[in-house]
């Protein structure tokens, strides 16, 4: 039965797969969950929250189980309530919104129901991103955009959503891209797997547990997860596993050479997003690494259009700043600044870098990105960080195994380097900081 979209329902999407699979699971965690068992209950939390909350303020979910936390978060779509989905600190700065944690949530479970009030309006949705300086910001977005963004997708599906029914969600739920993983999957009514335990190290451990690694046959991750996993890959075994997906940063080819080594047979995609669109823009599916271009932008989804706006001196080399424009429910054009810097090439984009990672240097536009890239090159380096400092020296700070010698890497470097970009100072750390989502946090000056 072929999928109905209403641009103002988006918990429509979930409502047709309960109608679908009302046995299927729908998620695992604690205990399985059918999608039945889930609509039961995310009605009655709607229905207790339209009872408590009466005013209709926006909902701050600050729930720590991501299980209830999905549960909390349709219920807050089904009931027609502004929902934000703050990190792990709470927001100082939204007086007026309710919040529902684990006591609030409890209280909820108490309340006598008699019936499900109607739903306010569709609901906006706000994430606390903080990119990758560290500092968040309030991110909002429409429901109307997310099902615009399902429906385009829907249209023109990746095999792996045809064929994959058990994926392995690593990323949050209160980042975008967990966000919208989480609703492909749901749309085309797959069984969402959620990490047994939460922080960086707990997506690892869950995938040797044996009754996860048994059903797997999709995973979505950052690539600090799949990096996480390098060293262990060996015993990692998933019989089931038909796909890999990569979001939320940059993808190094060696990574995905590594994990092609390991499974060979399963196919391999690389999402492009933008933090002020909740959903996936551009989607790239693969079976052989070697075609593939993880910097590439092509093929995006057909709600979106994708431009360069360039600066003075820049039309000559082709490179801009990446532009995407949406429209809105009354018809209003959203233009939405990415930050990346990207090369038009035929009928694609190629990413560069981010805007705020470039800077000047001795007359010179740096992209660190590519100075990073050749310091992980070398044998033994796990993983870089090049920066300006406030003393404008240009520092490169490494994590690397023991028996990688610094005089040994700085001769590669220059051989390897145009002398404006060798560093001045080469810094071997024990960890590079990265942000919750595992990206690494960049020195702005």
């Amino acid at each position: 039965m072929p999928m109905v979209f209403d641009r103002h329902d988006l918990y429509g999407i979930f409502r047709q797969q309960v109608i679908l699979f009302p046995e299927r699971p729908y998620c695992i965690k604690e205990h399985t969950i059918t999608y039945q068992e889930a609509h039961d209950q995310i009605t009655r939390l709607a229905t207790a929250l339209l009872c408590r909350n009466t005013d209709h303020h926006p909902v701050i979910l600050h729930i720590r189980c991501h299980q209830q936390w999905l549960l909390c978060w349709w219920a807050c779509i089904r009931a027609g309530l502004d929902v934000i989905l703050p990190p792990d600190i709470l927001p100082s700065d939204q007086p007026h919104a309710w919040l529902l944690d684990e006591v609030a949530l409890g209280a909820l479970q108490e309340v006598s129901l008699t019936g499900l009030p109607a739903a306010v309006r569709p609901s906006d949705i706000y994430f606390y991103s903080s990119g990758t300086t560290g500092m968040p910001k309030l991110i909002g977005n429409t429901s109307h955009q997310l099902v615009s963004a399902l429906q385009a997708l829907y249209a023109q599906p990746p095999a792996y959503l045809r064929t994959c029914r058990q994926v392995y969600l690593t990323p949050p739920l209160f980042h975008s891209y967990g966000l919208s993983a989480m609703l492909e999957y749901t749309m085309m009514g797959a069984t969402i797997i959620l990490p047994p335990e939460r922080g960086t190290v707990g997506p690892v451990k869950g995938l040797f547990r044996k009754d996860i690694a048994a059903i797997v046959d999709s995973i979505e991750g950052v690539p600090y997860f799949y990096t996480q996993l390098n060293t262990i890959l060996p015993r990692l075994q998933l019989p089931a596993l038909q796909h890999v997906g990569f979001g939320g940063d940059a993808v190094p080819d060696a990574l995905l050479h590594t994990w092609q080594a390991k499974f060979p047979a399963v196919s391999y995609s690389v999402r492009y997003g933008v933090t002020e669109i909740p959903s996936v823009v551009c989607l790239q599916e693969f079976t052989d690494i070697m075609e593939a271009d993880t910097a590439r932008i092509q093929h995006w989804l057909s709600i979106y259009n994708i431009y360069l706006q360039h600066e003075p001196g820049d039309e000559a080399t082709g490179t801009g700043e990446l532009y995407v424009d949406y429209l809105t429910a009354s018809g209003e054009k959203i233009t939405v600044p990415t930050g990346d810097i990207a090369m038009a090439t035929g009928d694609h984009f190629r990413l560069e870098g981010r805007r705020k990672s470039f800077f000047k240097y001795k007359g010179f536009k740096i992209n660190p990105l590519r100075i990073e890239s050749v310091i992980k090159a070398f044998n033994g380096v796990k993983e870089a960080k090049v920066f300006l400092t406030a003393q404008a020296r240009l520092k490169a700070e490494f994590e690397a195994d023991s028996d990688v010698a610094v005089p040994a890497l700085k001769a590669f470097l220059a051989a390897t380097l145009p002398d404006y970009m060798l560093p001045d100072e080469l810094t071997r750390v024990d960890n590079i900081p990265r942000t919750a989502s595992g990206k690494i946090i960049r020195h702005i000056y």
